[in-house]
């Protein structure tokens, strides 16, 4: 199964990620999206490091929501041949 991931760097949706997510659905095409962004709210001062943690977007969050999703996700059954 695939599974589609995509960071955007705004709180509203970056076009072309848009984009891709509504031709997908006028297709028909299912498919799981995990979308991760910075949260609609002020972020407080620190180094760039510390407000990526804190907010989650740093390396080993991103890595560990996409972790988590593909878990959350039930794999289809073979087809018998």
């Amino acid at each position: 199964m695939t599974c589609w991931s995509r960071l955007k760097k705004t709180a509203s949706p970056a076009a072309l990620a848009l984009a891709v997510i509504e031709f997908l659905a006028a297709e028909g095409i299912v498919m799981p999206v995990l979308q991760l962004g910075l949260p609609d709210k002020l972020i407080d001062h620190g180094t760039h490091a510390e407000q990526l943690v804190s907010i989650n977007l740093d390396t080993a969050s991103i890595q560990s929501a996409i972790v988590d999703r593909l878990k959350q996700l039930t794999l289809p059954s073979k087809v018998a041949q």
